[in-house]
């Protein structure tokens, strides 16, 4: 039976979640401003703002609240690595990370974040008019307390007091309900830019064409498994894997076909390793990473996908031509305790290289240069 290279659909995109465990100090403001989820945004962003004293400005919001809310996820990871590590987090250390990680080349995203700081900007003055209300009425009812207690001694005297707190307790109240629905209101806008934004950066670290990760997301990646090592519950190897005489295809039947060959090539990934988180580095060049027992477990599991790839040849759709059987070297490599994430990545891309060097359509590991 021959496989067709046809039109592609994009595969599921696997997204790691990096979970965020910090204690934060209290910040005593009243739950019943907390209709939903927004007031807690910004409750936990003002307590990092208070914790690290750093300057409540635009920028560092925008930097807080994608942390506080894991849009960005190399962000993220830097910010908790420096967090555990305790190192000095300020003003120019969170500008340099949003130039770094929140600077995109897309207006989208751009428009979106600065509506979401514009959001926050405004429901921070929501949370300080609300606190303002607090102490006045907390003046009100101190003065109505001193007036019973030295000056209420008569009956008209107690009647104005309880006037007096009447209007008071009015005025809090409309002033409470005016704020829950600007709450509200901000809470409605905030999710939809929220999920606008979320959808912006998924797309920035997707690979148009095969709908997997994209170079920018294999260094996300890669810095992530580095810096939280991972391995610990066995191995993490990384693998790149490079298809063999692809410029054959391509220079023989044209680049849309060769394009259709790289889109299969990321289908069949995802179908026969669903575990693995794949990237596209660029042009037939692809990575995964991979966590197994054991080096041998991770190897066995690229043989077994290496002989169910191209079980037979490959056909282009439409015209019936055949592409022949295809094959891919892969170079795999473990993320030692001593690695950074270019002697990783250098590591598998050397054992890339050793398995083109012995002819190609197999797997290369340092077991195999011993």
């Amino acid at each position: 039976m021959r496989e067709r290279v046809t039109p592609f659909q994009r595969p599921r995109f696997l997204h790691l979640r990096c979970p965020l465990r910090i204690t934060l100090g209290e910040l005593s403001l009243s739950n019943q401003l907390a209709p939903n989820n927004v007031f807690l945004i910004v409750k936990e962003i003002l307590q990092l703002i208070s914790r690290f004293q750093t300057p409540a400005t635009p920028e560092v919001y925008e930097v807080w609240y994608q942390y506080v809310q894991k849009l960005n996820p190399p962000l993220v990871e830097a910010l908790d690595y420096a967090i555990k590590e305790e190192r000095c987090i300020d003003g120019p250390m969170l500008l340099a990370l949003r130039h770094q990680y929140c600077s995109f080349n897309d207006d989208t995203a751009d428009r979106v974040q600065s509506s979401l700081v514009s959001e926050l900007s405004s429901i921070q003055s929501v949370v300080t008019d609300h606190m303002d209300a607090g102490s006045v009425f907390a003046v009100s009812l101190s003065d109505a307390a001193q007036s019973i207690d030295h000056e209420c001694q008569t009956k008209e005297q107690l009647s104005a007091c309880a006037a007096s707190l009447s209007v008071a307790t009015t005025k809090m109240s409309k002033q409470l309900e005016s704020l829950m629905k600007r709450l509200e209101e901000a809470d409605a806008r905030v999710e939809c830019l929220k999920e606008e934004l979320a959808e912006s950066q998924r797309e920035m670290m997707q690979d148009p064409m095969t709908g997997i990760g994209n170079r920018r997301f294999f260094d996300s990646m890669l810095r992530r498994f580095v810096h939280s090592k991972e391995q610990k519950n066995g191995v993490c190897c990384l693998a790149i894997i490079d298809m063999d005489k692809f410029k054959n295809i391509n220079d023989t039947h044209g680049h849309d076909v060769g394009d259709d060959v790289i889109c299969y090539l990321a289908t069949k990934i995802t179908a026969l390793l669903p575990l693995a988180e794949p990237a596209r580095l660029g042009g037939d060049e692809f990575a995964l990473f991979l966590r197994t027992e054991t080096l041998t477990a991770a190897v066995s599991m690229m043989e077994e996908f290496l002989m169910k790839l191209f079980l037979s040849p490959m056909q282009v759709s439409g015209t019936g031509q055949l592409l022949g059987k295809a094959g891919i070297s892969i170079g795999l490599a473990v993320l030692r305790d001593t690695d950074d994430e270019t002697s990783w990545y250098r590591q598998a891309d050397k054992h890339l290289y050793e398995a083109k060097r012995r002819g190609g359509n197999r797997v290369v590991s340092e077991r195999d240069l011993r």
